[in-house]
């Protein structure tokens, strides 16, 4: 169960370890720019699915480009949650 502890709130973590929200919040690693890109073009694809007039192929081709960006946006945040920031 996630608790709200002032600012940070608790993630699912193994027993004694912490993971904090506040830790996604990082511009100076390179992991962070890769995953505020992969929402982006999530976005930018259901945009563009619902934009355009597109053939089952292409609409197919566009959901299946958003949904490998979902999955790598969340392994992404993942990672964040799990690395210390610095200072930590």
């Amino acid at each position: 169960s996630a608790r709200v502890a002032g600012t940070d709130q608790e993630a699912l973590a193994a027993p004694g370890q912490r993971m904090k929200f506040s830790r996604l919040w990082q511009p100076g690693t390179p992991l962070f720019w890769q995953w505020v890109f992969f929402n982006v073009m999530s976005s930018v694809c259901g945009w563009a699915m619902r934009a355009y007039p597109l053939n089952t192929v292409g609409l197919l081709l566009l959901a299946f480009i958003a949904l490998l960006n979902v999955v790598f946006g969340m392994l992404a945040a993942w990672k964040l949650l799990q690395m210390p920031k610095p200072g930590e």
